[in-house]
């Protein structure tokens, strides 16, 4: 567990998240869960330390709230301290009982990807710890000692996987709609550059070029296109990365129609 975390290579979003997650903490003082995700910020980068006043705050409010039940377990099981044969010994009844609270916690959740800051870091913080909690349990179930304890065990830890499988698609699609929002946004400024630039010098070359330069940006625009229709298909919604890319076509239609005003100036000039 790393600042570096697949999906929040960005220090900004990370940062962004631990604002936001202070502002609720001051507003919302009795609610648990700006507490737990900014306990989740400082686990993300091994200061569990910084983290425990978080969490007990939490617990004070909301003892039984299912992502401070996920992240206690997750530390119970890491904990330097604990016992290395500890999870070896459990009895079938314990771990049976573990699997039946765990299912019936996590099948409550209904996970979907998210362009909001808050949003996106309980959804990684969620998959991480019914991952850790997922591969937990296999082990101790394989520490049993007869195959058929074993395989009914893992018949009832069926449903955790599948659902850890729902947060992976949900973490996995909100990661492309970052990316396709942060191409738009770098789209969008360079376009906006460019129509500075020309409404400073507007000779031949320059309108040549940026002809060259607005065909990139329509092809860019379809291939968006094309992927929002592909997750609008599979039942995602598309509607917060819709906007940034309506605004691109926005800007490109402006530039497109500033140049052909041009040519038609240029040619009109040269009858």
């Amino acid at each position: 567990m790393a600042a570096e975390n697949k999906g929040f290579e960005s220090p900004d979003l990370l940062k962004k998240a631990a604002d936001a997650f202070a502002i609720s903490v001051q507003y919302n003082r009795k609610n648990p869960q700006p507490l737990i995700g900014l306990a989740y910020l400082f686990l993300l980068v091994k200061d569990a330390k910084s983290a425990a006043p978080y969490l007990a705050q939490a617990a004070q409010l909301a003892p039984d709230h299912p992502d401070l039940v996920a992240l206690n377990q997750w530390l119970l099981g890491k904990t330097p301290e604990r016992p290395a044969d500890l999870e070896s010994d459990l009895h079938f009844e314990q771990v049976e009982r573990l699997i039946s609270q765990s299912v019936q916690q996590y099948l409550q959740l209904h996970p979907l990807p998210s362009i909001e800051p808050q949003v996106f870091l309980r959804l990684q913080q969620q998959q991480w710890a019914l991952r850790e909690l997922c591969e937990r349990l296999h082990s101790q179930i394989t520490g049993l000692q007869t195959e058929n304890e074993s395989f009914g065990l893992d018949y009832q830890l069926a449903p955790l996987w599948e659902k850890l499988k729902t947060f992976e698609v949900a973490v996995q699609v909100s990661q492309d709609y970052l990316r396709l929002i942060k191409g738009i946004q770098t789209d969008i400024s360079a376009i906006e550059d460019l129509s500075q630039t020309l409404q400073l010098r507007s000779e031949q070359a320059l309108l040549d070029a940026l002809e060259q330069k607005l065909e990139l940006f329509l092809d860019r625009c379809d291939a968006i296109a094309d992927q929002l229709d592909d997750y609008d298909r599979q039942g995602f919604e598309i509607a917060g990365v819709e906007k940034y890319y309506q605004s691109l076509c926005q800007k490109i239609e402006l530039l497109q129609e500033s140049v052909e005003d041009n040519l038609v100036r240029f040619q009109t000039l040269k009858r």
